[in-house]
């Protein structure tokens, strides 16, 4: 059964832009842009799915999670080049 649970990660640079990946070969809304996002996996954690959903929707290699434990808060993922 696959997750009903969407992760969503938000890119901004200095500037306060936001990064669209223009989604390709997965057979929904291919074409389209969109923030990087997938299903959380069995067992995995929100902050483990948007670790590596950063990873394979962008050329980042290393990340960092930043969240409030406040229920309702967002996750905040801090991405690095490497």
């Amino acid at each position: 059964m696959q997750s009903i649970v969407d992760v969503n990660v938000l890119f901004l640079n200095g500037q306060g832009e936001c990064l669209f990946i223009q989604r390709a070969n997965t057979g929904f809304r291919d074409g389209q842009y969109a923030l990087i996002a997938g299903h959380l996996e069995p067992g995995e954690s929100i902050e483990a799915c948007a670790i590596r959903e950063s990873k394979e929707g962008s050329s980042r290699k290393s990340v960092m999670v930043f969240h409030d434990e406040n229920v309702g808060e967002p996750i905040w993922v801090r991405v690095r080049a490497s």
